[in-house]
């Protein structure tokens, strides 16, 4: 019983006698204290003297002891052993009688009997004493029963059952983790044996370039608040409870004080609704006599250290779940450790200290499968298909793909993540039971049994309401008589488990997966109605592509990559990644219509994506200009392609050349069966050393692709179509031929570059008259310029042809931009001795003004770009998703009696979402050093705002979702205008949808 249920059953009219006190009161009251009842004993004899006399024989209403021996030891020799274990004793009023008087009583039977503590209660007021060695007894406690709640902790903790036990038997006192030994014993459930995961290593990053590497033993040994972060199925929650199981043998050993506590995220909302009721509700099974006052007054002590796993898993209200992950972080004692997907982690915990898993490299693929295997493994691995060792690097598919190969019987082994899944699950309801002695899959066809977890998958997948499994197995099983059977069989494989009456998936990816099994069940008009709902939700998106790894009919998986190719690109390119590759279908039988079907496809990709999602400078992806680039509308523009490609069916080398199809008088695809690889040597000495080659490009419309060393097979031509359109982007990107759909700051940025770049020049306008020029737009006018250039438009320098500076500023004459504001600005202050910081360059006015422009026509300049160039694709790039935003900007002041990297002034870069651009004016505060850092309670504000913005305006977050925090050098120099930033931010963005 807990003490909420006692002060609630409690009828105080009824409480009339000394018996009821005994009854209704005193017992449920010890019982939440936790005594048991072999350990009460009621009416207990007391011997006590009186000088050298003994007295008469008194009798205690109720005695506590440690042990439940008692019984035995009732008489007068045995008062020694009473001693020894005696820990409270109760003495029992009517409600009538005043019960201050009978603390002489009591105190009596707790000096004979060297009790720890004597209790005297009437059944409406109790007081508590603790029997003092040197002064007089101390209350503990005085107050009405029914105020006993107010005074729980202060109780519970001084005079719970395993608290005096501890207490009485000093060989107890040293291990406290015996008070909740039971809960800490009970969750220690990893299989040492197959311990395989643990030779992981976790990274934390020092900087972009070096990371930091930890055992994953660190995990249970720090105390600061982790984060880890992966992708599916690299192992966070293997790692997480291996710290969490380590953190317990810890506790039980007495090396922490700290009680490990392990919560799910997916059941927020579901299960408990704060993290507290999380921690009362794992622990009260075991512990009983638990309330949730005596948690929380814990919880704030800093006593837990809660492992919460899968955050990314938190489907119902997950900013709450975040928001008060944040707020725990004020107990300072408490320690917290979560873990996420990667990309499904949008840096709402910036506290926390970030962790990284790392798939598996091959060296520790063979050493763990040569290890577990028990024969050597290098060969298998290093002649394995190329698709099967990726997809292996992922821990969860390394350990299927073991149990597999150990299972398998040297049947071949899947390439794919949904049907080595497939092949994983049917090793789990049927050899893994039949290991454990349970035959009853030999009742109920293993396509049945995965019917009921397809079908609860996809019903319970969003979390929004409960699903009765009883009645997805009876709807499956209509008329079967094993429908108990069937129920067993998924808890015992361990696929599924019960938890406060919620039934869920052991593993998140395991249900993914079922759910995409259902899906694949469906008609291609079904499943098109279902992307046409779902392809956008985050939640469904590994759910799609372990669907498009399912579907082996070569037009059912067409018609659903055909959907995505058009409505979700970034979706699109996921899915290649995992879909089921027919590869295998044409091995040693390629035909001629076959290869000719490959470049067919290649070109059919090629085009409908560059048409649907960048068809505003189509026109430089495709293999020539269009003859009439006067087009206002890109998408109007007649552009059509052709291929010339060859192919060697044996080794399947391609080489693949984008043509023009006005110029080139040749079919649609024009295939050649012929080996033309492109070779590259070194001389090694004398000997020449062939370099092999994966991949090629000539940088203009030409391609080589070794398919073997890059994909599992001829299967791979829409893959090879994105590869081609990534490349021609960068091509594009790292050129200027975009420079005239640029915004006009932008462009001006171009110019001030060139200028830079070609000054001091000297132009000669006659025989003798030659003027050097130092050419900027912080010097010149737009006027001056088009003078100064209007003379030598038709020539250039250093491969800068003068016209195009010439027209763009003349294009940008009449605009309002401020020129100056375009150039970096020149020093401004006098040199003198310097530390060689920023601000002895540059005064805070100079810097500040600088900082304004760049910040605001940084973000117009890179909407402008995006909403120009982007228009389908652009909600999935980082930046855009999020806003437009009005950045808050904090600079500090360069410490001036420090010097050193990292002292020369910093910038914070904090943003809040907007409605409109307009409303998005840079603000930025100047502060003096200080050494004081930023407070909790003002992050989690700050990040508590930012999400109700972004919640209001119903945007997405990303990656871009941070505040940051940068040198000012980093940001204020001359080497970073608003075009290279914009630049670089759109390639970041274009680099997580393509690749």
């Amino acid at each position: 019983m807990n003490l909420n249920t006692f002060l609630i059953s409690i009828d105080f009219r009824s409480v009339v006698s000394e018996q009821d006190v005994r009854t209704k009161i005193a017992v449920p009251l010890l019982e939440c204290l936790g005594y048991p009842i072999e350990n009460r004993a009621e009416e207990f004899p007391v011997y006590g003297f009186e000088g050298r006399k003994k007295m008469a024989t008194k009798f205690a209403d109720i005695m506590l002891f440690s042990d439940r021996e008692f019984s035995i030891h009732r008489n007068f020799i045995a008062r020694d052993w009473v001693m020894d274990h005696s820990l409270v004793a109760v003495e029992l009023k009517k409600p009538t009688e005043d019960i201050s008087e009978s603390k002489g009583q009591a105190q009596f039977y707790a000096m004979w009997t060297r009790a720890l503590y004597y209790i005297c209660t009437n059944g409406k007021k109790i007081i508590i004493y603790k029997l003092e060695n040197f002064n007089a007894d101390s209350a503990l406690c005085s107050c009405e029963v029914s105020e006993l709640e107010r005074h729980w902790f202060k109780i519970y903790e001084s005079i719970a059952f395993k608290e005096l036990k501890m207490k009485k038997e000093p060989q107890l006192s040293d291990n406290k983790g015996l008070r909740y030994q039971e809960y800490c014993l009970s969750r220690i459930v990893t299989n040492k044996k197959d311990e395989w995961c643990w030779n992981q290593k976790i990274f934390k990053k020092v900087n972009d370039s070096k990371d930091e590497e930890f055992a994953i033993k660190y995990l249970s040994e720090t105390k600061s608040n982790i984060l880890l972060l992966a992708h599916a199925g690299v192992g966070k929650t293997t790692c997480l409870k291996f710290a969490f199981e380590e953190h317990i043998n810890q506790y039980l050993t007495g090396t922490t004080t700290k009680l490990p506590i392990f919560l799910s995220a997916k059941f927020w909302k579901r299960n408990f609704n704060s993290i507290e009721e999380g921690v009362y509700k794992e622990l009260s099974s075991y512990l009983p006599y638990l309330t949730e006052e005596l948690v929380r007054l814990e919880f704030v002590k800093g006593s837990y250290c809660i492992f919460m796993d899968g955050l990314d898993e938190c489907l119902v209200e997950k900013d709450l779940l975040i928001e008060e992950i944040n707020k725990s972080l004020n107990y300072a004692q408490l320690q917290i450790l979560l873990t996420c997907r990667t990309d499904r982690y949008y840096n709402e915990c910036e506290l926390f200290e970030k962790f990284y898993l790392e798939s598996l490299k091959e060296k520790e693929i063979i050493a763990i499968s040569t290890r577990v295997l028990e024969y050597d493994t290098t060969f298998i691995i290093q002649t394995m298909d190329k698709s099967l060792k990726k997809l292996i690097q992922t821990p969860l598919y390394f350990s299927m793909w073991i149990i597999y190969y150990k299972n398998s019987n040297g049947s071949k082994i899947p390439t794919n993540t949904a049907k080595l899944f497939d092949g994983f699950i049917t090793y789990l309801l049927k050899d893994y039971l039949a290991e454990k002695g349970n035959y009853n899959f030999e009742l109920i066809p293993i396509k049945t049994l995965k019917m009921i977890l397809s079908r609860f998958a996809y019903l319970s997948f969003d979390n929004k309401k409960q699903i009765d499994l009883n009645q997805v197995i009876n709807d499956v099983m209509a008329g079967n008589n094993h429908v108990q059977e069937a129920h067993r069989i998924m808890f015992q494989s361990g696929l599924l488990f019960e938890f406060d009456g919620i039934i869920d998936f052991q593993q998140f990816s395991i249900k993914e997966y079922f759910c995409s099994v259902y899906l694949s069940q469906l008609g291609t008009s079904e499943i098109i109605l279902f992307l046409k709902a779902n392809n956008e939700d985050d939640d469904y998106k590994e759910v799609i592509c372990l669907l498009t790894g399912l579907m082996q009919g070569v037009q059912e998986q067409n018609s659903v990559l055909d959907f995505l190719e058009i409505t979700n690109l970034p979706l699109y390119v996921k899915c290649l990644k995992k879909r089921y590759n027919f590869s295998n279908k044409y091995y040693g039988c390629i035909t001629k219509d076959i290869c000719e079907n490959f470049f067919i496809q290649v070109l059919r990709t090629f085009e409908t994506i560059v048409n649907t999602h960048f068809y505003t400078f189509k026109q430089w992806l495709y293999p020539c200009l269009c003859s009439d680039l006067s087009v206002q509308n890109k998408q109007e523009l007649n552009l059509e392609a052709k291929i010339r490609g060859s192919i060697d069916p044996i080794d399947l080398t391609v080489n693949l050349e984008l043509l023009s199809s006005e110029k080139e008088n040749i079919n649609k695809v024009d295939v050649a069966f012929s080996s033309n690889k492109p070779i590259i040597s070194t001389m090694q000495g004398k000997k020449e050393i062939i370099i092999p080659i994966k991949s090629f490009t000539d940088n203009k419309n030409h391609y080589y692709f070794d398919i073997t060393k890059i994909y599992s097979g001829i299967d791979c031509a829409r893959e090879i179509a994105v590869e081609i359109i990534s490349k021609k982007i960068k091509q594009i990107f790292s050129s200027d031929l975009l420079l005239f759909d640029e915004p006009p700051f932008m462009q001006l940025c171009y110019v001030e570059s060139t200028l830079r770049a070609i000054s001091p020049i000297k132009i000669r306008y006659d025989t003798d008259n030659i003027i050097e020029y130092d050419l900027s737009l912080n010097k010149q006018t737009i006027d001056q310029l088009e003078n100064i250039l209007s003379g030598i438009r038709d020539g250039s320098f250093k491969n800068i042809p003068f016209f195009v500076i010439w027209y763009i500023l003349k294009l940008n004459k009449n605009s309002d931009i401020d020129t100056k504001k375009v150039a970096f600005p020149d020093i401004d202050i006098k040199l003198g001795k310097s530390s060689g910081w920023v601000s002895d360059y540059y005064s805070m006015e100079c810097i500040i003004g600088w900082l304004q422009v760049y910040y605001d026509e940084f973000q117009k300049s890179y909407r402008f770009f995006v909403d120009k160039l982007f228009p389908t694709i652009k909600n999935s790039m980082g930046m855009y998703q999020v806003g437009p935003f009005q950045y808050e900007l904090l600079v500090t002041k360069a410490p001036r009696k420090q010097s050193g990297l990292g002292n020369e002034g910093s910038l914070r870069i904090r943003w809040v979402p907007k409605e409109f651009m307009e409303e998005c004016v840079v603000i930025i505060d100047l502060q003096e050093y200080v050494e004081k850092k930023q407070t909790l309670e003002d992050i989690l504000e700050y990040t508590k705002n930012l999400k109700k913005n972004l919640k209001f305006f119903n945007r997405n977050c990303s990656s871009f979702f941070t505040e940051s925090n940068a040198t000012l050098f980093s940001i204020f120099n001359s080497k970073n205008s608003v075009r290279v930033s914009v630049y670089k931010q759109i390639d970041e963005d274009l680099k997580r949808i393509l690749e």
